[in-house]
């Protein structure tokens, strides 16, 4: 298949842009002090261990016809996040959840503001 010059400078432009940030994104993991690394791997491990129950309440949700759930709703998940971040009400760094998303191919369909994830 035949691709013409405007669509192969896109492509290219997208990959140098991807590239870009994920110089951008390595470079920020080094420089994260060695607290902040243990606080995201520790949150990581959470993630994945109440990956279910999290996909679970959205599948809930969408049934019900809603475009969110909250993450409160699974009550081993918030405490313990509320744990690792030093908040009583399980509040934790979306950019690390988006970035969890991101990590799994998720993120072109779901995205997490606050204490909720959206799709």
């Amino acid at each position: 298949m035949h691709m013409d010059l405007p669509q192969q400078s896109s492509r290219r432009s997208i990959g140098q842009a991807i590239r870009a940030l994920e110089r951008q994104n390595a470079l920020r993991l080094d420089r994260l002090p060695s607290e902040a690394i243990k606080r995201r791997d520790r949150f990581m491990k959470l993630l994945d261990s109440n990956a279910t129950c999290l996909f679970e309440a959205v599948a809930q949700a969408a049934a019900a016809g809603e475009r969110r759930t909250f993450v409160a709703q699974i009550p081993s998940f918030d405490a313990e996040a509320g744990e690792i971040f030093g908040s009583l009400l399980g509040r934790f760094d979306p950019d690390l959840a988006n970035e969890w998303l991101q990590r799994r191919d998720l993120a072109h369909i779901f995205r997490i503001e606050g204490r909720s994830i959206f799709w």
